[in-house]
């Protein structure tokens, strides 16, 4: 009987211990998240519903990138991915919208994708996805080059396999005004060669950034996913001290329209899908989907074949793809 109310008695001690952590664990984390940047999401242009693909197994968060060197203004954005969890297949899929992609931004006529956001802000560059693409995405995060910075300098950095080619192009973005717009000096942090280096927030933002290096913005918004996916892969790693860490310091700068206890279940629930579920990427438009063109007004521009990438997203979502093979190369 004495052994029996001794290991009674340890049992609950450990489930005390359990429900005191989880309690401290939820406390930091509710902290953490109460200091997001929060603002409505404005105006919103009917889309035509029936076209929309709606999937109650899909949930569907647009993260726009911003370029915070136009503070004075919008600015258009940066870069586009709309990230996907879907429960139909336990993937997370990250694509990449090109910014070039041609479409109808409502009220205001054909024009680059990312001309919407500048025009309207993250609430129109919703209704400009949803009208072209056809993809149902109502919550959206907006990350700044500090927030950015920020998120993977709290990570530790990230690993990235680069090219010699690579390396020097981000010694280029950071002295062409990176390093001076986090007030470093201009040859700060160079990269001596390429190869799989450990790389700081700001020469992660400024890999993610190259264009002139390889095939246009084809492989550069591939890089954007090959570092969405190394920040993904050590927050995967993190311990729960690293997580809150990485909440707390990267949070704040981070603007949002979802409500905060929508971003609260979030905060706890991204740990398991990232080790539960299988990452997998795509582009949209992907490949033979488009056919480059110029406006009247000589701007390079993607002629794209939504209907054709809403079937290929549609399969991404409820079956495993591939990685995608770049080029620059349309129809």
């Amino acid at each position: 009987m004495e052994e029996n109310n001794g290991s009674g008695s340890l049992l609950g001690k450990l489930f005390w211990i359990l429900v005191v952590l989880a309690i401290i664990c939820f406390s930091l984390v509710n902290y953490a998240v109460s200091s997001l940047q929060y603002e409505e999401t404005g105006v919103r242009y009917m889309v035509n519903s029936e076209a929309l693909y709606e999937d109650e197994d899909v949930r569907n968060i647009l993260i726009i990138g911003s370029d915070t060197r136009v503070s004075e203004q919008r600015g258009r954005a940066d870069s586009v991915l709309l990230i996907s969890v879907s429960e139909h297949n336990k993937t997370i899929t990250v694509t990449s919208l090109m910014r070039d992609s041609y479409v109808e931004i409502p009220k205001y006529g054909w024009n680059k994708l990312n001309a919407a956001y500048a025009y309207g802000g993250a609430s129109l560059l919703l209704d400009t996805v949803e009208a072209n693409f056809h993809i149902d995405v109502d919550e959206y995060f907006i990350v700044d080059f500090m927030a950015f910075i920020a998120i993977v300098d709290a990570l530790g950095g990230v690993e990235i396999t680069m090219s010699d080619a690579e390396a020097a192009g981000v010694n280029d973005v950071l002295a062409a005004g990176l390093n001076e717009l986090v007030g470093d000096d201009r040859n700060a942090d160079f990269l001596e060669q390429g190869g799989t280096l450990l790389l700081s927030g700001k020469q992660a933002l400024a890999y993610s950034r190259l264009r002139y290096v390889g095939n246009a913005d084809y492989e550069r918004t591939q890089r954007q996913r090959k570092v969405f996916s190394a920040i993904t892969e050590r927050v995967a790693s993190f311990n729960p001290v690293g997580w809150f860490k990485l909440l707390r310091d990267a949070i704040p700068m981070l603007v949002t329209n979802m409500e905060e206890k929508t971003v609260m279940g979030w905060a706890l629930e991204v740990p398991f899908l990232l080790t539960q579920y299988e990452m997998q990427s795509l582009r949209m438009p992907a490949e033979g989907t488009y056919r480059n063109d110029m406006t009247t007004g000589g701007a390079a521009i993607l002629r794209v074949d939504f209907d054709e990438n809403l079937t290929i997203f549609k399969d991404a979502v409820q079956n495993p793809i591939e990685e995608e093979t770049q080029s620059s190369g349309g129809k």
